[in-house]
Protein backbone atom coordinates (compact mmCIF):
# COMPACT_ATOMS: atom_id res chain seq x y z
CA UNK A 1 0.00 0.00 0.00
CA UNK A 2 2.66 2.39 1.36
CA UNK A 3 4.40 1.42 -2.31
CA UNK A 4 1.41 2.33 -4.37
CA UNK A 5 1.12 5.46 -2.56
CA UNK A 6 5.06 6.44 -2.85
CA UNK A 7 5.06 5.83 -6.81
CA UNK A 8 1.13 7.64 -7.29
CA UNK A 9 3.19 10.74 -4.97
CA UNK A 10 6.09 10.76 -7.34
CA UNK A 11 4.00 10.67 -10.54
CA UNK A 12 1.44 13.45 -9.45
CA UNK A 13 4.67 15.37 -8.28
CA UNK A 14 6.25 14.58 -12.19
CA UNK A 15 2.90 15.63 -13.64
CA UNK A 16 3.04 18.88 -11.96
CA UNK A 17 7.03 19.96 -12.64
CA UNK A 18 7.32 22.53 -15.47
CA UNK A 19 8.82 21.22 -18.23
CA UNK A 20 11.33 23.47 -20.37
CA UNK A 21 10.19 27.12 -22.44
CA UNK A 22 6.81 26.42 -19.57
CA UNK A 23 9.02 27.04 -16.70
CA UNK A 24 8.18 30.67 -16.77
CA UNK A 25 4.99 30.54 -17.82
CA UNK A 26 2.32 32.36 -15.76
CA UNK A 27 -0.50 30.33 -16.71
CA UNK A 28 -1.96 26.58 -17.16
CA UNK A 29 -3.70 28.06 -20.32
CA UNK A 30 0.65 29.23 -21.71
CA UNK A 31 0.85 25.76 -23.12
CA UNK A 32 -2.51 26.67 -25.50
CA UNK A 33 -0.75 29.57 -25.60
CA UNK A 34 2.36 28.37 -26.82
CA UNK A 35 0.45 25.85 -29.29
CA UNK A 36 -1.06 28.85 -31.13
CA UNK A 37 1.61 30.95 -31.21
CA UNK A 38 3.80 27.81 -33.19
CA UNK A 39 0.62 27.86 -35.76
CA UNK A 40 0.23 31.31 -36.09
CA UNK A 41 4.22 31.39 -36.94
CA UNK A 42 4.33 28.68 -38.98
CA UNK A 43 0.77 28.72 -41.10
CA UNK A 44 2.33 28.36 -44.73
CA UNK A 45 -0.40 26.17 -46.50
CA UNK A 46 -3.87 26.77 -47.45
CA UNK A 47 -4.80 24.13 -45.22
CA UNK A 48 -2.76 25.39 -42.05
CA UNK A 49 -4.27 28.89 -42.46
CA UNK A 50 -8.05 27.39 -42.95
CA UNK A 51 -7.02 25.30 -39.87
CA UNK A 52 -6.36 28.80 -38.12
CA UNK A 53 -9.67 30.30 -39.25
CA UNK A 54 -11.90 27.30 -37.79
CA UNK A 55 -9.53 28.00 -34.57
CA UNK A 56 -10.69 31.51 -34.74
CA UNK A 57 -14.24 31.10 -35.65
CA UNK A 58 -14.55 28.73 -32.57
CA UNK A 59 -13.03 31.47 -30.43
CA UNK A 60 -15.62 33.72 -31.78
CA UNK A 61 -17.95 31.44 -30.74
CA UNK A 62 -16.65 31.13 -27.14
CA UNK A 63 -16.63 34.66 -26.64
CA UNK A 64 -20.50 34.94 -27.83
CA UNK A 65 -21.20 32.11 -25.46
CA UNK A 66 -19.84 34.13 -22.52
CA UNK A 67 -21.43 36.93 -23.69
CA UNK A 68 -24.89 35.41 -23.87
CA UNK A 69 -23.67 34.07 -20.35
CA UNK A 70 -23.27 37.45 -18.80
CA UNK A 71 -26.61 39.20 -20.45
CA UNK A 72 -28.62 36.03 -18.37
CA UNK A 73 -26.76 37.30 -15.15
CA UNK A 74 -27.15 40.58 -15.80
CA UNK A 75 -30.77 39.91 -15.79
CA UNK A 76 -30.81 38.58 -12.68
CA UNK A 77 -29.09 41.89 -10.83
CA UNK A 78 -32.68 43.89 -12.18
CA UNK A 79 -34.26 45.45 -9.55
CA UNK A 80 -31.44 44.43 -6.59
CA UNK A 81 -30.43 46.89 -4.37
CA UNK A 82 -27.20 48.56 -3.55
CA UNK A 83 -23.88 47.02 -4.84
CA UNK A 84 -25.83 44.59 -6.51
CA UNK A 85 -27.12 46.71 -9.18
CA UNK A 86 -23.10 46.94 -9.58
CA UNK A 87 -23.26 43.59 -10.85
CA UNK A 88 -25.24 43.85 -13.29
CA UNK A 89 -23.01 46.57 -14.40
CA UNK A 90 -20.70 44.58 -14.59
CA UNK A 91 -21.83 42.08 -16.58
CA UNK A 92 -23.06 43.84 -18.87
CA UNK A 93 -19.32 44.94 -19.41
CA UNK A 94 -18.58 41.34 -19.55
CA UNK A 95 -20.72 40.56 -22.44
CA UNK A 96 -19.71 44.25 -24.46
CA UNK A 97 -16.21 43.07 -23.82
CA UNK A 98 -16.84 39.66 -24.99
CA UNK A 99 -18.96 40.76 -28.04
CA UNK A 100 -16.13 42.73 -28.95
CA UNK A 101 -13.75 40.18 -29.27
CA UNK A 102 -15.64 38.11 -31.00
CA UNK A 103 -16.02 40.20 -33.91
CA UNK A 104 -12.11 40.59 -33.79
CA UNK A 105 -11.94 36.89 -34.08
CA UNK A 106 -14.58 36.99 -37.29
CA UNK A 107 -11.75 39.13 -38.87
CA UNK A 108 -8.87 37.51 -37.44
CA UNK A 109 -11.07 33.97 -39.56
CA UNK A 110 -11.88 36.11 -42.02
CA UNK A 111 -8.00 36.95 -42.75
CA UNK A 112 -7.18 33.07 -42.71
CA UNK A 113 -9.45 32.20 -45.49
CA UNK A 114 -7.94 34.78 -47.15
CA UNK A 115 -4.63 33.51 -46.54
CA UNK A 116 -5.94 30.06 -47.30
CA UNK A 117 -6.79 31.22 -51.42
Amino acid sequence: MNRIIATLSTGLALALTPVGAWADSPSPQSGVQHLEHLMIDNADTPAEHQALARYYRMKANEARDLAAEHRAMAKGYNGKPGELRRMKKHCDRIAELNDELATQYDDLAKGEDAAAK
